[in-house]
């Protein structure tokens, strides 16, 4: 039995559906059978009202795809106005029947088709009524007994076996919308930029960094179609798979490189720039890669990637966990559900990582791409307090926030940035302070400064040590012991900078470690 159950959810898979409808014509067909009806037509009503259902499971086991199920919608259609035609037409109880092709089509997540479905019903039913009106012959229904009612009866339970079907791919279409959003906005942060198009040459959709292609807006785009982006449109559909260049109109700049390819539906064009913009990136940023050998574009590009790949590993780990702890299956002991909660707060770890790992490439590229926005940094501070609670109560440590009723706490930065920023200091105080001990976080205003504490009471260290933090990848020797990149506090810094902010931290061996964040505060005129 293929159903799924979470809180109060209660998910039937479509098959099971069809099966469900299939059991109970037989039912009623035995009802019939008892009560008078001729065996011969209760058989014949009983295969007929269940041939809908009978197609589904049939096509279902094969995955004969979209075109089979329309079919089996449309022949839901047919059994319902020709069981409404024998029942009484424009008077007859089983005109409910006609709701479940639109039903069976929601079951399978079609919501176009339902729609579709119903107003084909509809038009059928006004059909029949317009003939009974007219006066025409109608069958006689006395034959059928305690059919009809009966068939009215099972179109509403199923009804709602469908509605259950329903929520699974609802709820199946959300995670898919939530994942296409992690994409987009992991694209939309990446020098990338990739349009598909049909096989008329326009733009179907596209997905990415638009600041590629000067003086193109997302409604241009919508409407555009290849011939406002390639300069010879046919050559390179000529050219594909050839390794000839693809060229671009020149309003768009000669720094950019592309990709065209063939698709089973149309093509798809993917831009990017393969040296980065010197207006971005310093001097001696552009000094260190030549030395190196390597562009600073193509490793943001390529740690972009990698980041989306482990996302999107990460994702079903944490899913799957969420899964187990709402016990679909049954019951699940505690030892079980600790162990579920373990995976899930490593997934969520290792999702801080590779954060950090894509904003140090996007720092070093030069794309680091910041939208400030007035925020109170209190408020801020108290989010990011609660979502580092786990790790906090897993280190039996106490995170403390002191209160701060100051209204004035507000300053012009980038929201993610900051929260970055806060996850990456208490995260890291947690990580170096005994059990049982305390992270002091505060939130005030000192002048035209907006300063923030994260102060830890573990080991502390040497003054040598102090005047490294915030280099990338330098962990002190009390870190050797412990998990980490040594990436957090450098990030901490590259941030709070770009932010036109400061770090400065503060240690004694023995006691521990203060790390202070200042940014301008917004003044009250703004």
């Amino acid at each position: 039995m293929d159903q799924k159950t979470g809180g109060q959810d209660f998910w039937i898979s479509p098959l099971l559906a069809s099966s469900l409808w299939v059991g109970l014509c037989l039912a009623v067909a035995i009802a019939g059978i008892a009560t008078g009806v001729s065996l011969q037509l209760s058989v014949i009503a009983a295969v007929f009202a269940a041939l809908p259902a009978l197609l589904h499971i049939l096509t279902g086991a094969t995955n004969r795809g979209e075109g089979s199920e329309i079919w089996i919608v449309f022949s839901w259609i047919i059994v319902g106005l020709v069981a409404v035609l024998f029942s009484g037409a424009a008077v007859s109880p089983l005109i409910i029947m006609l709701a479940l092709g639109p039903m069976h089509a929601l079951s399978l997540a079609r919501f176009r088709l339902g729609l579709e479905a119903s107003i084909f019903a509809g038009i059928g039913f006004l059909g029949i009524a317009a003939v009974s009106v007219f006066g025409l012959p109608m069958p006689a229904t006395e034959s059928f007994g305690v059919l009809i009612g009966l068939a009215a009866l099972i179109s509403v339970l199923q009804i709602g076996v469908f509605a259950a079907s329903a929520g699974g791919g609802i709820a199946e279409r959300r995670e898919q919308n939530r994942q296409i959003d992690q994409w987009i906005n992991t694209l939309s942060d990446t020098p990338v930029l990739i349009i598909s198009m049909d096989q008329r040459r326009r733009v179907k959709s596209w997905i990415g960094d638009l600041r590629l292609l000067p003086g193109m807006t997302s409604a241009k785009l919508a409407y555009g179609n290849m011939q406002d982006i390639l300069v010879d449109p046919y050559s390179a559909i000529r050219n594909i798979g050839s390794g000839e260049p693809v060229v671009l109109r020149p309003e768009f700049g000669e720094e950019l490189a592309a990709d065209f390819l063939s698709t089973r539906d149309g093509y798809r064009l993917v831009i990017t720039r393969p040296h980065q913009n010197a207006a971005l990136v310093s001097p001696e940023q552009l000094a260190a890669a030549e030395l190196a050998g390597q562009g600073y574009n193509e490793e943001a590009i390529w740690v972009a990637s990698l980041g989306h790949e482990l996302r999107n590993m990460l994702n079903p780990v944490g899913g799957y966990s969420d899964l187990i702890l709402s016990e679909p299956a049954g019951p699940v002991a505690e030892p079980y559900k600790n162990f579920a909660r373990s995976i899930k707060q490593g997934a969520e770890h290792l999702g801080l990582l590779v954060d950090d790992l894509m904003t140090a490439a996007k720092g070093r590229s030069g794309r680091l791409r910041l939208e400030p926005e007035d925020l109170d940094v209190m408020l801020e501070a108290e989010d990011a307090v609660r979502l580092l609670q786990w790790q906090a109560e897993a280190h039996s440590v106490t995170v403390n926030l002191a209160p701060n009723d100051d209204a004035e706490l507000m300053a012009h930065l980038d929201r993610k940035s900051l929260r970055q920023i806060l996850i990456n200091l208490l995260s890291n105080a947690v990580k170096y302070s005994p059990m049982g001990q305390e992270v002091e976080v505060s939130v005030v205003r000192s002048g035209d400064t907006i300063e923030m504490s994260v102060r830890d009471h573990g080991e502390g260290m040497p003054a040598e040590e102090l005047a490294r933090l915030g280099e990338p990848f330098f962990q002190g020797e009390n870190a050797k012991e412990r998990p980490g990149t040594g990436l957090g506090l450098s990030i901490v810094k590259m941030l709070a900078e770009a932010m036109e902010g400061s770090v400065t931290f503060e240690s004694v061996e023995g006691e521990g470690t203060c790390a202070i964040v200042r940014f301008p505060a917004l003044s009250a005129q703004s």
